[in-house]
């Protein structure tokens, strides 16, 4: 790909005086770049040359042009600390940090990113996480730049206790009360109780007609709390809703390879399906 066609490409998803320098990356490095469909478990991702292809970086285009410019840097921060130690070190451990901030730095001394998120992002960079979504002041401010498709939204955490709301999946809860970074959620549907992430976003609906329980039983509080398959640790044993026993596995893309306990069947698992732990 020519710079002059990639240059046109990132002008549609970034601040115009930063897409010289990231047309800059992705010719000297030789990156196979590739604007990607909204993805829920991950905003980007770096791949290291493998079987004659090189460096590969994704980026959702679904992102506003500031966290799509963040993610792109953290995904080159990825890139140059595999050039430098290749798999020897922790994928975001010290060295990756470090060449995260060299890459952010020369952007907050600018105009490219407006005071509020510059501020946000000088904090955050103190020592950057995995993902910006575990910075919660900085992804509060990024959703107020993101396009008017995405109004009527709210971030789960900012719901009162009591209130019923929508998921992407379609999927209705009413909301019970914080669990440190989660909120325990009851669905309507099954009375089941969930743990969701507090900073998910979701659409307020009103409260359904038939619902004639304000709290949960006393039985239904006895249910083992679901959770996203994505916040469980690799190996870890889980039941579906279906009742499906399985073992987390790799990720590939958006799912986790599970396979059946018992079993030699393997199954894809959506990493943001609800699912139930076992001991």
């Amino acid at each position: 790909m020519n710079p002059t066609k990639i240059h046109t490409i990132l002008s549609k998803y970034l601040p115009s005086e930063v897409v010289p320098d990231l047309v800059g990356w992705i010719v000297r490095k030789q990156i196979h770049f590739t604007v990607a469909e909204d993805r829920k478990s991950k905003l980007g991702d770096y791949r290291t040359p493998f079987k004659g292809k090189g460096h590969r970086i994704s980026v959702n285009g679904s992102l506003n042009k500031y966290a799509f410019l963040i993610t792109f840097l953290h995904e080159i921060a990825h890139l140059l600390t595999f050039e430098e130690f290749k798999n020897r070190v922790n994928p975001h451990g010290k060295e990756w940090k470090r060449n995260f901030q060299k890459l952010v730095k020369p952007y907050l001394a600018t105009e490219v990113f407006p005071q509020d998120i510059r501020s946000a992002l000088g904090n955050y960079m103190r020592n950057p996480a995995a993902a910006t979504c575990r910075d919660e002041n900085l992804l509060r401010i990024l959703k107020n730049y993101n396009p008017d498709s995405e109004s009527g939204t709210m971030f789960l955490d900012d719901l009162p206790d009591g209130a019923f709301f929508r998921m992407e999946n379609g999927q209705r809860f009413r909301k019970e009360h914080k669990l440190r970074k989660f909120i325990r959620c009851v669905e309507l549907e099954t009375r089941q109780t969930f743990r969701v992430p507090a900073l998910v976003e979701v659409w307020l609906i009103p409260p359904p007609p038939n619902w004639n329980s304000p709290n949960p039983t006393k039985e239904e509080n006895t249910n083992a709390e679901w959770i996203a398959l994505k916040e469980l640790p690799f190996g870890s044993k889980f039941s579906t809703r279906n009742k499906l026993i399985l073992e987390k596995g790799k990720l590939l893309r958006t799912n986790f390879i599970c396979q059946e306990v018992g079993s030699e069947r393997k199954f894809k698992a959506n990493a943001n399906m609800l699912v139930k732990k076992l001991d």
